[in-house]
């Protein structure tokens, strides 16, 4: 794990695919998370997680994706790029995976790669190692770390992974002690053992000491990059001897899996020790005599034969020369290819930097222009709303002002059918009254008739009375009458 930009596919891609430094130049950002299952030693597999990262997926490893991206690790690597300008952010980052490790997988063991350590000047490199070292202990307590200073361009990066893979190995100690028996058997001076596909140190014995610590890392990335040169040649590296003028080192496939390079001494023998040494076992000076002649005629037919399939001392002393020169030549021109992809790289970041600068100043324009046409057509669709309102309004008034006046025509007719009503009732009333009237005068003429009529009657029958009663002579009747 590590930011985005730190070199974590680049490195896996040199160890474990065979890329040169120069060709990860071509490889992209990993996209959240590439899974590869490396053969390790024939029956080992290694599963590898390259966590992308970007800052978005790096959230999503510590919220959504943490159970499952830090489950059953045996080793974290995290890469931090010795030249990032956010080191507070990388720490941040680290420590999160720091506590998902100790939640998930307390046994897995922690390997920090301060990388790109080429990019600081050389008189600088180790007070920086330290301090970042120092800093990454502080922040990892309570557990245990091993950093590791590491650049694609040289040995660094075989020395760590090389580390790394180490631990991995199961029952490395019975290998290691094995190894030291076969250094003895061989009484060599040297005796390494890689991993045949990538090259890496897996296990080292050694009878003597040597002051060079990063040697067979050294190898490793020499014959690396040599078995890379066969296979673009095409032709397979099988095995290699080089012969020195103290040392003699043979490189050659000891297993299906691994390469051994064994390291010995040109060391010289005394004929006449040898010949005491013969006597004091009971051979006789004579047996032992002609023992050592045979040896002396058997050691001169191998000189010749090696004679005949070998350069002599002095071609090789000048081939090795040439060789030294070559590399050296070699060396000044990679440095030279180096300050220039430096230099190059530095430009095009430059470059890079001017047009991110301009692209983001363009979209700022564009941005604000953007804002500025989107307020405008805000206001304007205010505006049209607005109308759109007053509009509304006006025909809401329009139809107020005409009910209003439907409501007083309607209020005008009910009115006038209302006083038409009360006038008719009036009409009536007074109809009514005058009928009334006249069925009273009319009723009154009759009664007063009725009165005059049966007054008429009365007098009418008192005077027939009076006729009849004066006609029959009763005059009393007519006083009754009168009383």
């Amino acid at each position: 794990m590590g930011k985005s930009g730190s070199g974590k596919t680049s490195m896996r891609s040199i160890i474990f695919s065979n890329y040169i430094a120069r060709d990860t130049r071509r490889l992209g950002a990993t996209i959240d998370v590439e899974h590869s299952n490396v053969k390790f030693l024939g029956n080992l597999v290694l599963n590898l997680w390259d966590c992308g990262g970007q800052e978005a997926f790096m959230e999503n490893y510590f919220a959504s994706q943490r159970d499952r991206i830090f489950k059953n690790v045996e080793v974290l690597i995290y890469v931090f790029d010795v030249e990032s300008r956010d080191w507070e952010k990388d720490l941040h980052y680290y420590q999160s995976c720091l506590e998902a490790i100790l939640a998930n997988s307390k046994e897995a063991r922690i390997f920090c790669l301060i990388h790109k350590m080429d990019l600081v000047p050389e008189h600088q490199r180790d007070q920086v190692f330290e301090q970042r070292v120092t800093e990454l202990q502080r922040r990892s307590e309570p557990l245990n770390i091993q950093a590791f200073r590491t650049s694609i361009w040289d040995e660094t990066l075989y020395a760590a992974w090389s580390k790394i893979v180490h631990c991995l190995i199961p029952n490395i100690r019975v290998l290691e002690s094995h190894l030291n028996n076969f250094c003895r058997i061989c009484d060599a001076d040297e005796v390494v053992l890689f991993e045949r596909t990538t090259f890496l140190v897996i296990a080292t014995a050694a009878t003597i000491l040597h002051q060079d610590h990063h040697r067979f890392e050294k190898i490793s990335n020499i014959i690396k990059q040599f078995n890379l040169g066969c296979s673009r040649s095409q032709t397979r590296f099988k095995s290699m001897e080089i012969r020195g003028s103290n040392f003699t080192a043979f490189i050659d496939v000891l297993t299906n899996n691994t390469y051994v390079m064994i390291v010995i001494n040109q060391h010289h023998f005394n004929t006449y020790d040898i010949a005491l040494d013969l006597e004091k076992q009971g051979l006789s000076k004579s047996q032992a005599a002609v023992l050592m002649k045979g040896m002396k005629f058997k050691l001169r037919e191998r000189l010749a034969q090696i004679e005949e399939n070998y350069i002599v001392s002095s071609d090789f002393d000048n081939d090795t020369y040439f060789i030294k020169s070559g590399l050296s030549e070699l060396k000044t021109e990679i440095q030279m290819m180096k300050r220039q992809d430096v230099q190059i790289l530095k430009a095009d970041k430059d470059m890079l930097a001017r047009e991110v600068d301009t692209v983001a100043q363009r979209l700022n324009e564009q941005v604000e222009l953007m804002k500025n046409e989107i307020t405008l057509e805000l206001n304007n669709k205010k505006n049209e709303t607005r109308m759109d309102h007053q509009e509304i309004d006006i025909k809401i008034q329009e139809l107020n002002n005409k009910l209003t006046i439907k409501l007083s025509e309607f209020k005008m007719g009910l009115e006038s059918v209302r006083l038409e009503t009360i006038w008719k009732g009036l009409a009536g009333v007074a109809a009514a009254g005058l009928t009334i009237g006249m069925m009273a005068y009319a009723l009154s003429n009759y009664t007063r008739k009725r009165k005059q009529e049966n007054k008429g009657k009365k007098l009418k029958a008192k005077k027939q009375m009076q006729e009849e009663a004066h006609h029959a002579g009763f005059i009393d009747m007519e006083v009754v009458y009168s009383a």
